[in-house]
Order: structure tokens, then sequence, then C-alpha cells
């Protein structure tokens, strides 16, 4: 995974209510705006996620829920940011779960009643069988009880962060269920199992049907259900779970429809001059949330409930269908894109939820969306598209140096290494052929080398002449304050 800096998260190109509660957050807390960003779209998205659908081409809908995950260390203020940006759905939340609570009591009553209607019939039927009368009227009043069966109160819960993944989707068996899998610390998420159905989170992403099958209790099925991911890891627990060999992330689909970021930290840089609390930009932005997820709920238990299609005005379609046909050409062969085309594939889905996401919570007019709500879109894309070429593509291969340059590297490495053991100050040209401790035996390779030595000055050529008849005995100098220097510098135990 690379280390270089990331560029700053666009949050100015979020609109309006957004971008005031990612400032105000960033403000409060001091932490890294590409967490708050990311934090504070999952939020959002988690509360128009039930409400709408996005176009992106005739015949071409889907879901607009997003799925993020943020990389940091522990310390970054990840379960803070994210109390800020989800205290209206914790809210909303606590009082359902109080609404169940009372609902519970009649329920149980009303199914006590219900109980003892179905024991009556089945036991009139089981008479007139006894009898050997028709039961067909009565087989009709039995029928007529089973349609009278209460349902149980369902409690609407928006947040999970500890859920296996057989309760999750049991949960997730009513009608237009919404909900959110949120954690600052996705340790407690991996335990419960939820990170190894990664197909799961990929059929919720795109909307599809899912069939649950059981023998010792009922069979059901999760028909459109929404779910957002908003996900936070330290880096030696994602690498952990994601590292290379370790999980089928990457193969599977899973992290191509992942908003991922790993933002620089501002550890060192939070100094106190005037403490900030929250104020109306984030209560504003809350207050928001909240709005849109009691129009869901109100709207549900009317019957009334349905999920409005947006699409992109003239303009924007063009502009969206041209950001599409760039990106796709860049998949290709020696593309920008070329070796994360897993993601590529995938951006310009998630430039049309997130747009559509922006265009709902910013309670826009009308079901079409904006170009500049596009572009606002796109452009926090892009830069999830750069967190997602810098943290997973390959590293570039190192440039290839000449054979003379690598020789001379080993051959100086060689020398130095003398020079610590013997305080060597000269050596035959013989000795280096003989030596078995080095790969550059063969004089083709090794006069090159000491050429580029006594180039750089480390060696120097103070070969005398040979007796008359004999052939000369080549010796080269080593340049002794240099190989002083380098052996001091590696903390040499001869010093």
């Amino acid at each position: 995974m690379f280390t270089q800096f990331p560029p700053p998260f666009p949050t100015r190109a979020a609109p309006e209510i957004i971008r005031d509660a990612m400032v105000e957050a960033a403000q409060v807390t001091q932490a890294p705006e590409g967490l708050v960003g990311s934090s504070t779209i999952g939020a959002v998205s988690l509360a128009c996620q039930n409400s709408i659908n996005v176009q992106r081409l005739e015949g071409l809908t889907g879901p607009c829920s997003l799925a993020l995950l943020t990389i940091a260390e522990s310390g970054e203020r990840k379960s803070a940011v994210d109390n800020l940006v989800t205290k209206a759905i914790k809210a909303f939340d606590a009082e359902q779960a109080e609404r169940v609570k009372k609902n519970a009591i009649q329920y149980k009553a009303r199914r006590a009643t219900w109980d003892i209607e179905l024991k009556l019939a089945s036991s009139a039927i089981e008479k007139a069988i006894k009898k050997g009368q028709d039961p067909s009227d009565l087989t009709q009043l039995l029928e007529d009880v089973y349609r009278r069966m209460p349902s149980e109160p369902a409690c609407r819960k928006m947040l999970y962060d500890d859920a296996s993944p057989a309760g999750f989707k049991f949960d997730l068996r009513h009608e237009f269920s919404s909900v959110g899998f949120f954690s600052a610390e996705a340790k407690s998420v991996i335990h419960a199992g939820m990170m190894k159905e990664l197909s799961l989170h990929n059929k919720l992403w795109g909307g599809e049907t899912i069939h649950v099958t059981r023998r010792s209790t009922q069979s059901f099925e999760v028909n459109d259900a929404r779910m957002t991911t908003s996900l936070m890891f330290q880096p030696k627990i994602f690498e952990n779970t994601f590292g290379e060999g370790k999980s089928e992330a990457r193969q599977i689909g899973y992290f191509a429809r992942t908003l991922v970021t790993q933002p620089f930290s501002t550890q060192g840089n939070r100094l106190i001059i005037v403490p900030i609390s929250p104020s109306v930009r984030l209560e504003r932005f809350n207050a928001r949330i909240s709005e849109l997820l009691h129009q869901d709920l109100s709207a549900i238990e009317a019957g009334t409930h349905e999920r409005k299609l947006l699409k992109f005005s003239c303009e924007a379609q063009q502009r969206w269908q041209s950001a599409y046909n760039c990106v796709e050409l860049s998949l290709g062969a020696g593309g920008y894109l070329s070796d994360i085309k897993d993601f590529g594939s995938k951006f310009a889905e998630n430039v049309a939820r997130m747009a559509a996401l922006f265009h709902r919570f910013e309670g826009y007019e009308g079901d079409e969306i904006s170009l500049e709500t596009l572009n606002r879109a796109g452009t926090i894309c892009e830069w999830y598209l750069g967190e997602f070429k810098r943290l997973f593509s390959p590293p570039p291969p190192p440039p290839l140096l000449p054979q003379d340059q690598i020789d001379a590297m080993v051959l100086e490495k060689y020398l130095l290494e003398q020079y610590i053991k013997t305080r060597l100050a000269w050596v035959e040209k013989s000795k280096l052929l003989r030596c078995s401790t080095i790969s550059i035996r063969q004089v083709a390779r090794l006069e090159p080398a000491i050429r580029n030595l006594i180039c750089r000055n480390l060696l120097s050529n103070v070969t005398e002449p040979p007796p008359r008849g004999r052939k000369p005995k080549v010796v080269y100098a080593l340049n002794v304050p240099y190989f002083e220097n380098a052996a001091r510098q590696l903390g040499s135990s001869s010093y």
C-alpha cells in the first residue's frame, strides 16, 4: 500500500447543508477531512436511500446506497465524527425501539386472541371430519382466521454495527427495509462474520432479491432492501482482514463498489486555540436527516411509500455519458485505469448515486438532477478514484540500471566490507577475479565496474611497471578517506 500524501478531500464540492456539516465536524473534532467527508456522506446515503432510485440511462435504474471504507489509526477521532453526523439516526432508532416496546403489548394480546380463534377453528374441523361431515365451510373459516393473523411489529432499526449475517438478513425481511452498517472500529463487524459474507454486501448494494431457505424455521426473501456501509478500520486490522491472500474482497467486486480512503493523520497538529462546539450547521444537518427518516416511516405505515425515480437533466445526462466514456476508454491496456479496472467499472454508477443523494438531501425541486449537482458528485468521486489508485495500484517497477552500474555497486560493497575488516588500502585485480564472494569475476563485467569506481574517484590505478619479460600485476588503491567515512556511517564495531 502506498504511503504518499493524499490530496485534500474536496469538501467545498459538496452542496450547502452537507458541506457546512463537514466543515463544522472537522472544526469540532480536528479529524482528517477525508474521514469526516466519508462519515458525513455515509449518513446522507442512509437518510436518503429508502426514498429514491436513480436512472443512469433509459431502462438502467438502481439504488442510490453507497459503500464507504476509511482506514485510519487509533486516535483519529473516528467515533467522535460518527457520533456527530449520525446523531439524528441514533435518536430515530431509540424512538423506534420505544415504539416497539409499546406495540409489543398490543401485539401479544392480539396474538393470544388469534391463537384461541385458530385453535377453535381447527378443533371444529377435526370434529366435523370425525363425524363424517363436509368441512368445506369450516375450512373457509380457518382460511379467514389465517388471513387475520396479526403481524409482529417491525422495528425499523437503521444502524447496525454488530450483527450475524443470519440475524441481519432476518431483520431485512420487511418491505422497504433500509439499514446502515456503520462502525467506527470495524473489528466488531469482522468478529460477527459480516465481512465473510461480502457477496451479501454486493447483492444489497445492487438491490437484489436474497432468498433465505431454512429447514427448521420459516423461509423468507429479502426484496429490494437498501443498505449503506460506512466502516472504519485501523491499518493493521485492515491488512489482516483484506491483505493479499486473506480475502476475496477485490476478486468478487466488493472493493469495486466501495469508496475507500486512507487520509493523512492530523495527530500532532490538533492544537486547541478556541474550543469549538457543534452548532447550527450540524443541527441543521441532523434535522434534515430526521425529517427524511420520519417522512419515509410515515409513508410506509400509511401504505403509500414509493421510491421516487430521479433522472438527469439533458445537460447532466450528456455530461454523465461523456464521463462514462472517458472512464471506459482509460480501462484499456496501458490506460490510466487499466490497473484498477474493477473500481473504474463502477465509477460512473457511484457518481450517479451520489448526485441523486445530493439532490434528495438538499431538497431540490423536481425529479431532474442538475448539471451542477452532478459535477459536485463527480468531483468528490474523482477524489475517491485517486484514493483507490493510490492505495491499490501496484507500485511502479524500479528503473532498470545498466549492468556496469549494478556491478559497480556490488564491487563497492565488497571493498567496503574488506576495508572494515582489514583496513584494506589497495587490492590486486587478480584477487578480485578469484574472489568467490562477488558475482562479477568475469573480466568482461569486472573491468567496466572498476572503470565506474575510478570515474567516481573511489579507486585509482597504481600499477608499477613490471620487470622485463613479465606481465604487470595490476593494483588499485582505494580512496581511504571515502571508505573510512562510509565505514563510520555504517556504525562499524571497528570504530
